[in-house]
């Protein structure tokens, strides 16, 4: 379901498989480097799974053969962007993978104060589930070079006062959901809509 209760269907067939491999493995080599001038400006740097025709507005989940490899694409960013530092490990690298809303997985890279917000920004879970088996991480996907250790975390949507329906208290009513406090005093609903998975190297 999306935020607002619409269903995010897959009923439409994506054609041309060769096509569709063809667009992730374009998509795995043109990520290979990390943007250092982006990082050093901002803190960050990341890259989605823009991958047309999935990650539309109204984002549909890929069949499993194509999960597989955006996942094994992912992993292998990862890896690539580590070896960009040499022997000085980034602050914060990791996965996101996310379920059921697996084409908002990324490659996060952070230094400095975003790397600590980071870090922060999933709430931890005191019972950490394995990663679906819908995903597909088959061993040889779960050490790509170095072992991962994976934890569970929710997948949140963060909505201003403002953001929210006219009858914004009978709908929070019925949605898992938190509350945090801006700086200037505002209110900052997190409305959970799944899980993500973060991995980062042991």
């Amino acid at each position: 379901m999306g935020p607002f209760g619409r269903k995010l269907s897959n009923r439409k067939k994506a054609r041309g498989g060769k096509r569709q491999a063809a667009r992730v493995e374009a998509w795995r080599q043109a990520h290979q480097t990390p943007d250092l001038a982006h990082l050093e400006q901002y803190g960050f740097d990341y890259a989605k799974l823009t991958l047309d025709p999935w990650f539309r507005l109204d984002r549909r989940t890929p069949p499993a053969r194509l999960r597989r490899q955006m996942l094994a694409a992912l992993l292998d960013v990862r890896v690539a962007w580590a070896e960009a530092f040499d022997n000085q490990p980034p602050e914060y690298l990791a996965v996101w993978v996310g379920w059921p809303h697996f084409m908002d997985s990324q490659v996060v890279l952070a230094t400095g104060e975003q790397a600590k917000y980071y870090r922060s920004l999933h709430p931890v879970l005191e019972e950490s589930a394995p990663l679906p088996a819908a995903l597909g991480l088959t061993p040889d996907l779960s050490t790509s070079q170095t072992a991962l250790h994976w934890r569970e975390s929710l997948d949140e949507s963060p909505f201003l006062q403002d953001e929210l329906p006219d009858d914004g208290g009978v709908w929070l009513a019925s949605r898992p959901h938190r509350v945090t406090t801006l700086r200037s005093g505002g209110a900052v609903y997190w409305l959970q809509r799944g899980r993500v998975w973060i991995g980062e190297e042991v």
